[in-house]
């Protein structure tokens, strides 16, 4: 009996594959950030493609963000220094075609940011604190909820910066636009009568983990954030299923209990803070 052969693999367009090969040769550092590409009637007769093809491989690169086309005299095709920008753009935008909630982020900031902490601590530079104790400043000079939604988007993202890991930065960069906006988006229908409870406890917190940072204690830092992270996440899920109670915004040494809300206050409390 006759048996079907397995279908073949496609094989990638022609300028799929020569993108490949200048990729590979940016990452293995034989072009680097400044280089300049031959010129594309050098490049065709290299890789022997067609002058169509060429364009668009040139095209591919461009968007990966790794070359930038040069106008003018002694223009042309330049490797660029490598950012997240265009993994981020990508990123934000496959987040909001699913109409990802703050609550699937927060999810996400769960499991990453105490390990961060954790590494912060011990990685961290004065240029770090710096950066983080300039949000905790904008933070407390701030009056509405939109308006904090920045700098506490920062923080969240300079803790990552300052855990040193090149794989977290990376994923940090991809969520920085995304996470800035959906705080906003968020906070904008919070409810104003929380306003000044919601911003002092997150600069409690945010304080807290500056100052286990600096004194360079991981197990302090990864517990302080760890009991925020729970906070901000699962209480936000009891009020948001109707169960009315007081909140515990502040950590302990902090200010205490916040006075019992209205349910549709705390669902808005809770959800809204992205501490």
């Amino acid at each position: 009996m006759s048996t079907a052969s397995a279908p073949r693999p496609r094989s990638p367009k022609a300028s799929e594959a020569v993108a490949d090969e200048i990729r590979a040769m940016i990452a293995h550092g034989r072009l680097r950030p400044g280089d300049s590409l031959p010129i594309e009637t050098a490049l065709m007769e290299h890789f022997g493609i067609a002058r169509p093809t060429m364009r668009e491989v040139l095209r591919l690169l461009e968007s990966d963000g790794l070359i930038e086309i040069r106008k003018g005299p002694g223009g042309g095709p330049v490797v660029t220094q490598v950012t997240a920008a265009p993994l981020a753009r990508r990123a934000g935008h496959y987040l909001a075609t699913r109409n990802t909630p703050l609550f699937d982020l927060m999810e996400a900031q769960t499991v990453i940011e105490p390990g961060a902490a954790r590494l912060a601590a011990t990685h961290r530079t004065e240029a770090d604190l710096a950066v983080m104790r300039d949000c905790i400043s904008e933070a407390a000079a701030c009056t509405t909820l939109v308006a904090f939604a920045r700098p506490a988007a920062r923080f969240h993202l300079a803790l990552i910066e300052a855990s040193g890991n090149i794989t977290l930065q990376m994923v940090a960069g991809m969520l920085r636009d995304f996470l800035t906006d959906a705080y906003e988006r968020t906070l904008a229908d919070a409810d104003p009568s929380v306003t000044r409870a919601v911003i002092d406890s997150s600069l409690v917190w945010y304080s807290q983990l500056a100052d286990a940072l600096e004194a360079g204690e991981p197990d302090r830092a990864e517990r302080i954030w760890r009991q925020h992270q729970h906070m901000a996440r699962h209480l936000s899920r009891d009020v948001i299923s109707g169960r009315s109670a007081v909140i515990r915004l502040y950590p302990d040494g902090g200010r205490g209990l916040m006075p019992e809300l209205p349910v549709r206050s705390q669902r808005n409390a809770l959800a809204s803070d992205p501490g």
